[in-house]
């Protein structure tokens, strides 16, 4: 089973990209949220502080992701970063 991370699960488009992941068996599926929690089994859903680069480090080497998926809002230079140092 693949794992899938989905960064910034909790908006609009991440929960809908999130949907249409779960539909398929050969995907484990992980998101990101910043303020509302993610309704996920067994604990995949992980909070993200943009403003915090080792909060993305620790989840990447916790789910070990073998596809990311981006859907985060906010601050663009912050995700800018975000996106290059890892």
């Amino acid at each position: 089973m693949q794992k899938v991370l989905v960064l910034g699960g909790s908006g609009f488009i991440g929960k809908a990209i999130i949907n249409e992941i779960n539909k398929c068996e050969e995907f484990e599926t992980y998101a990101t949220y910043f303020q509302s929690s993610i309704p996920l089994n067994q604990n995949r859903s992980l909070k993200l502080n943009i403003d915090v680069l080792d909060n993305i480090n620790s989840i990447l080497n916790t789910v070990e992701p073998v596809i990311i998926i981006s859907c985060l809002r906010g601050n663009y230079d912050k995700q800018l970063i975000l996106h290059i140092m890892n």
